[in-house]
């Protein structure tokens, strides 16, 4: 399948403040990222665009 110029693929976000990350892009682009991470040690959260996935986040 070929994804449209300029499309969004997967993005890997690397960030010193989560929640500050989560509320600029929230408000910017509309990704909702999750507020916890998940169970296993690494805080790594996904990112939800309106069309699906668009990629992680880290600390």
């Amino acid at each position: 399948m070929e994804n449209a110029h300029g499309s969004f693929i997967w993005y890997e976000l690397l960030t010193g403040d989560i929640t500050a990350a989560k509320a600029f892009y929230n408000g910017v682009v509309g990704w909702d990222i999750d507020a916890e991470a998940p169970p296993g040690g690494m805080d790594y959260r996904m990112i939800k665009a309106s069309d699906g996935m668009a990629g992680g986040l880290m600390q």
